[in-house]
């Protein structure tokens, strides 16, 4: 059996409860302004969520219920 260099079950398990220990004791409305803040200070999503930000008001993005979905694709939402 070849030997892996990383598990990455194993890594996304130590990345969510770091994340949940940083975390643990905000509000709801604090935890969407630090996942907002960490997504706006990445060097790949930064840019991307800047840019849908500023598509939102086209159509293309589409608001509903505090989701935002692209087009009829409910399925496809995300939390603000």
């Amino acid at each position: 059996m070849k030997k892996k260099r990383f598990d990455c079950v194993a890594m996304k398990h130590e990345i969510q409860q770091r994340i949940a220990e940083e975390t643990r004791a905000m509000t709801d409305e604090e935890k969407r302004r630090w996942t907002r803040q960490k997504i706006a200070g990445d060097p790949i999503l930064g840019p991307y969520w800047a840019k849908l930000r500023k598509v939102r008001g086209s159509g293309l993005i589409a608001k509903e219920s505090g989701s935002v979905y692209v087009g009829d694709r409910p399925d496809l939402a995300a939390s603000e």
